[in-house]
């Protein structure tokens, strides 16, 4: 894919502890939208990263071929989504 991934405390992500579990920063992502956030960085913003980064580069690709790219989020449950927590 031609992305390297960021290297955890064993080198590689493979195993992360639960200090780079736990890392958090707090602050407005999108900067004109006034709505504050906590999200965790360390390996967690990699993973994020890199998805983001993939699916930029499927929407350039999709645009070049001249086809619709449409976005579908749905639910897992008839909840309306899953909550996991855990406590850092």
């Amino acid at each position: 894919m031609g992305i390297k991934m960021p290297k955890g405390s064993d080198g590689k992500w493979n195993s992360i502890t639960s200090s780079e579990a736990c890392q958090t920063t707090k602050g407005r992502p999108v900067a004109d939208f006034e709505i504050e956030y906590e999200w965790h960085t360390g390996p967690w913003q990699d993973i994020f990263d890199r998805q983001i980064a993939v699916l930029k580069r499927d929407i350039r690709r999709a645009r070049a071929q001249d086809k619709l790219v449409v976005y579908l989020s749905c639910p897992i449950t008839s909840r309306g989504g899953w909550l996991f927590w855990h406590e850092c």
